[in-house]
C-alpha cells in the first residue's frame, strides 16, 4: 500500500460493487443497502469515481467494462457480487446465533459494519483498518451524520502494528463478547506470522464460540500465493497497486493450518459452487469463475 493514500484495491472492489449493483442480474445479489451506502463513501473518496458512476448506465461504458473484466480478470464482478453476499449472509447468521460484537479486518470501503450498526443498535460494531483509507472513509461518513454510535473505526497499519494492541486500548471493546470478525481480502496480503499473529488475536480477543470469516487464496507449484489462470495479469496489477500477495494456502491444509492456531474450518466455499445456489439461471453464469480465491468460516474453541 502506498504511504498516505488509501488502498487502490479497496477502491477497485467499491467500484466494481457499483457496476454490478447497474447490472440486472447481479443487483438482487448485492446485499440491501450495500450499493447506496459505497456510493456515498466512494464518491467521498474519488472525483473520478462520481463522474464514472454516471457513465455506467451507458451501453457504449459497459460493454468497454465488459471487455476489460474478460480481457483481464473474466468473472470479477460476480466475484465481488457473491463475495459480499456470502460474508453478508453468514455475518448475520452468526449475530442471530447470539454474537453482540463484529469485528471487520481491512474494511476498506466495505459497508458491512455500517450496515449492521444501523439495523442492530445493540451490536457493537468495529472496523480495524489503514489509517489513510480510514480518513477517506470517515470524510463519506460525514455525509451520512458521522455515522451510528455502535460503530467505530480504528485505525491501525497490519504491516506496523498489531490489530490486538489497538483494539485492546478501545475502552468501548468488550474481550467477553461472542464476536464475528471478518478478514476480506485481506490475508494474502500479509507475510504468513502476520496472518499466525491475527489468528491468535481473534483467539484471545473474543469468546469462545466467535467465529471468523475470511477469504483466502492457494499455492502454485513455487509455494507462492497463486491467482488462478490469470497470475502473470494479477501479479502486474497488484504491482501497479504496490499491494502484492504474500500468503497462500490450499483448501486441503487449512484445516491443518488454522487447527494449529485453534481453531475449526466450518465452511470452505467458491464462486462456481455459491452461484449454483444463487444465480439458478446459467444464462448469467460468466465464462470462468473467479475461483482462486475461497470463503472460509472457522470457530475457535478454548480447551
Amino acid at each position: 500500500m502506498r504511504a498516505g493514500k488509501s488502498s487502490r484495491t479497496a477502491l477497485g472492489v467499491a467500484r466494481a460493487l457499483l457496476y454490478a449493483s447497474r447490472s440486472p442480474h447481479l443487483a438482487d445479489l448485492l446485499p440491501d443497502g450495500a450499493a447506496d451506502r459505497t456510493r456515498t463513501l466512494v464518491f467521498a473518496a474519488s472525483r473520478a469515481a462520481r463522474v464514472e458512476y454516471g457513465w455506467m448506465d451507458r451501453g457504449w461504458y459497459r460493454a468497454l467494462v465488459g471487455v476489460n473484466e474478460r480481457l483481464l480478470v473474466p468473472g470479477g464482478m460476480h466475484h465481488v457480487a457473491l463475495r459480499k453476499r456470502f460474508l453478508d449472509d453468514r455475518v448475520r447468521a452468526v449475530l442471530d446465533a447470539g454474537a453482540t460484537r463484529l469485528v471487520v479486518l481491512g474494511a476498506g470501503f466495505d459497508t458491512l459494519a455500517l450496515r449492521v450498526a444501523e439495523a442492530r443498535p445493540s451490536v457493537t460494531c468495529f472496523e480495524v483498518d489503514h489509517p489513510a483509507t480510514q480518513a477517506v472513509k470517515r470524510k463519506g461518513l460525514a455525509t451520512l451524520g458521522g455515522g451510528p454510535e455502535n460503530l467505530h473505526l480504528v485505525p491501525v497499519d497490519f504491516a506496523e502494528a498489531s490489530p490486538e494492541e489497538a483494539l485492546a486500548a478501545d475502552p468501548r471493546s468488550d474481550d467477553a463478547a461472542r464476536t464475528v470478525f471478518v478478514a476480506e481480502g485481506l490475508l494474502m496480503y500479509l507475510a504468513e506470522p502476520a496472518v499466525r499473529k491475527l489468528l491468535r488475536f481473534v483467539r484471545n480477543r473474543s469468546a469462545p464460540e466467535s467465529r471468523l470469516l475470511f477469504t483466502f487464496v492457494g499455492v502454485g507449484p513455487d509455494g507462492r500465493p497463486r491467482a488462478g489462470p490469470y497470475q502473470r495479469t494479477m501479479d502486474v496489477l497488484l504491482k501497479l497497486a504496490g499491494e502484492p500477495f504474500r500468503f497462500g494456502v490450499e483448501p486441503d491444509d487449512l484445516p491443518r493450518f488454522l487447527a494449529s492456531e485453534g481453531f475449526h474450518l466450518e465452511t470452505v466455499t467458491r464462486d462456481s459452487e455459491l452461484a449454483a445456489e444463487l444465480l439458478p439461471d446459467r444464462s448469467t453464469w460468466p465464462n470462468r469463475f473467479l475461483d482462486w480465491e475461497m470463503y472460509a468460516a472457522a470457530v475457535h474453541r478454548r480447551e
